[in-house]
């Protein structure tokens, strides 16, 4: 994996428009496959691509036509 391929958790937050603090929440409990370097998280970037792709929109969900 060259080093362009990997990224700390402020570069995470950047590209995901999260916080560095909700980055690392996700590293701890496994929603994003983190390893430790020292005292950083360390993210591939494919896992941050994954996490974009997949994850659900913030707010609450729009109200589907059956419920108006």
């Amino acid at each position: 994996m060259a080093r362009d391929d990997l990224l700390s958790t402020k570069q995470a937050a950047k590209i995901l428009g999260l916080t560095t603090q909700y980055i690392r929440d996700l590293c701890q409990d496994g929603t994003l496959d983190c390893f430790k370097l020292g005292r950083e998280w360390i993210i591939p970037r494919s896992t941050v691509e994954e996490y974009q792709r997949t994850r659900r929109p913030p707010g609450r969900p729009p109200k589907s036509s059956a419920e108006k």
